[in-house]
């Protein structure tokens, strides 16, 4: 799949004014813009000529057809195989063909010897099972699909039907296997499904090895299992009694609100959207590029506890579903580990007993592994492990706010040294006079100012319309979802942070205050854990 990645050239080109001034004719920039403008346009003419002289009925591939598939294939081959090529313009403009398929007609037919490399132009399609009975996969504008039983000269292992009115960019088995051939030669058809998380649908691969070698990479990316020995690992993947990794169909639940935790459920690829009483609070889309989604560590850090959302499979999910007997059974056979997460355990329980009620109402948004990474993406915590993680998280005092409220109090500048935005947005306006420069004031908001672009963090800074009359102009800076703000920028700030909508924040206190928090709520939960039984407990 597509990800969010520079290709060389993402907007049209331009067109070439064949009587250029002497400014731009002195300009070495533009003579190489224009030179560059001028080779495409003559391999374009030159392939439609070739194609009109063979008899090639496909539709003529345009300026921005070529800009798309360029892009979609640069994108995957920066996934794959981690870099660009250079000729896959030149590429798609002698060779490609531009093919349109209607709604329900079959683009691919699994075991057929034909094929090539697909580029998904618009439109969806779907990738069915062996048997051609269920959809394993939907795929849209951007994908690439086809490559496998090209460049491992197989038969077609997945019949490839249009989900819809479809238009794409075929490139031939031959002019597909010249522009891969520098990169994946030392490249296994098993390693190429594990990357591209693909599951197997026939006998050309072993698809027990497919399942349990994508299973050994997810883990070994979850914070949760990073103090886990390979062993340990495989360990676990071979006690699995059947397939590991499951196929939820689009629409099926994965978890139901209410319904006991019991066990962890990692969503390998596919969009899920999580429901609470009936209303959508958030929806996850996982692809081959992106990190695995975890649901939850509640399951096995606390018993008896009920799920407080609904977990839907809005396309065909890839899950792992790991049930916390299995975890422990392992965890047995390697004391020192069971220590380390009997440890994990007992500061998940203590940050449960000070704020549970605000776990249980934020479920969706308190997933550990997610709150890792957006601390991981912080300059402040990137080199942290995952135990000093899980510290700093569960010491950490969630707080809710409404919109517009103030979310930090001066006193609170001496007891916490960061804030974490879970989920809302918070507001910062600096108001400041026009006519004096700003270019000290843009510097030091630039320090602080991170990205937030799906699963990347983000500070955005935005400038607001100057007022005429006041002659003045107010910066706003506003922290999204996966932010990190330390307390000294806050400090700073001229005008206090508001909540630009309701959200939910994690203030993270200074290392002195950790360990005395620690240590008297450890005590308060001892002390409940003597009075209460294990059932009474679990119901705060």
């Amino acid at each position: 799949m597509a990800v969010t990645g520079n290709s060389p050239r993402k907007s049209k080109a331009k067109h070439i004014d064949k009587e250029t001034n002497d400014e731009a004719a002195n300009d070495t920039d533009n003579d190489n813009e224009d030179d560059q403008e001028q080779h495409h346009e003559f391999i374009k003419n030159k392939s439609h000529a070739t194609r009109k002289e063979n008899g090639d009925t496909s539709l003529d591939l345009l300026e921005d057809d070529i800009v798309s598939a360029e892009e979609s294939v640069q994108n995957f081959l920066i996934s794959t195989v981690g870099k660009s090529n250079s000729k896959v313009y030149d590429i798609l403009s002698k060779h490609g063909q531009k093919l349109t398929f209607r709604s329900h007609d079959s683009i691919l037919k699994r075991d057929e010897s034909e094929n090539g490399l697909f580029i998904l132009l618009a439109g969806k399609v779907n990738v069915l099972t062996s048997d051609g009975s269920e959809v394993m996969n939907t795929l849209d504008a951007g994908n690439v699909f086809g490559e496998i039983s090209t460049l491992f000269d197989i038969p077609v292992t997945a019949a490839i039907t249009a989900a819809s009115d479809v238009t794409l960019v075929k490139l031939s088995k031959q002019i597909t296997v010249e522009l891969f051939e520098d990169f994946v030669q030392d490249l296994d058809i098993i390693d190429w499904f594990i990357q591209r998380k693909y599951l197997p649908t026939g006998s050309d691969v072993d698809s027990s090895r497919v399942y349990r070698r994508l299973a050994l990479k997810t883990f070994k990316c979850i914070n949760l299992f990073q103090t886990w020995t390979e062993e340990m690992i495989k360990k676990l993947i071979l006690s699995f009694e059947h397939n590991i990794v499951i196929l939820y169909p689009k629409g099926s639940i994965i978890v139901l609100e209410k319904d006991p935790l019991t066990s962890l459920y990692i969503v390998i690829s596919g969009e899920i959207e999580i429901k609470q009483d009936s209303r959508i609070i958030r929806q996850i889309y996982v692809t081959a590029e992106k990190d695995p989604f975890v649901y939850t560590e509640l399951a096995l850090m606390v018993d008896g506890k009920t799920s407080p959302v609904t977990v839907k499979a809005s396309t065909n999910c890839q899950v792992i579903q790991l049930n916390k007997e299995l975890v422990i059974k392992i965890l047995e056979c390697f004391p020192e580990h069971m220590e380390t997460f009997s440890e994990q355990a007992r500061l998940f329980r203590i940050s449960f007993q000070r704020q549970g009620h605000i776990y249980l109402m934020n479920e969706a948004y308190l997933q550990i592994e997610m709150l890792s990474s957006y601390l991981r993406q912080s300059p402040f915590y990137a080199s942290s492990t995952v135990q000093q993680l899980w510290r700093i998280i569960l010491n950490g005092d969630l707080q809710e706010f409404e919109e517009g409220s103030g979310v930090v109090l001066e006193v609170e500048c001496e007891k916490y040294e960061s804030i974490l935005v879970v989920h809302g947005e918070v507001l910062q306006i600096h108001k400041c006079d026009s006519t004096e420069p700003d270019s000290d004031d843009d510097d030091e908001a630039g320090q602080s100012n991170i990205t937030h672009d799906s699963d990347k963090v983000v500070v955005v800074l935005e400038a607001g319309e100057k007022d005429s009359e006041q002659d003045v102009s107010n910066d706003k800076q506003t922290f999204s979802a996966g932010t990190v703000i330390d307390m000294e920028t806050i400090t700073k700030m001229s005008e206090p942070l508001k909540a630009n909508t309701a959200c939910l924040l994690l203030k993270i206190r200074k290392c002195e205050n950790v360990n005395k928090t620690d240590a008297h709520t450890e005590n308060k939960v001892n002390t409940a854990e003597k009075a209460m039984s294990d059932d009474a407990l679990n119901m705060v």
